[in-house]
């Protein structure tokens, strides 16, 4: 993990917006990418999306940069 993933989990465990927003653009299309090969709707997808960003920022506390 680099020095940016780390600022931006430090940030993100602090709830900051900018870290949130870092999150979004780092990892948005990919994440999107993947959620729309598995759900056909495109509004499935986004909710999809929002919910696992939701989750990640809420639990991001809990993550172990040792184990990624």
């Amino acid at each position: 993990m680099n020095d940016s993933q780390q600022t931006m989990i430090q940030g993100l465990r602090r709830q900051e917006r900018n870290a949130q927003e870092q999150a979004l653009m780092e990892y948005g299309s990919k994440v999107f990418a993947t959620i729309s090969r598995v759900v056909s709707r495109q509004e499935d997808a986004e909710e999809v999306y929002q919910d696992v960003f939701v989750k990640a920022f809420r639990h991001i506390g809990t993550f172990d940069a040792t184990k990624a």
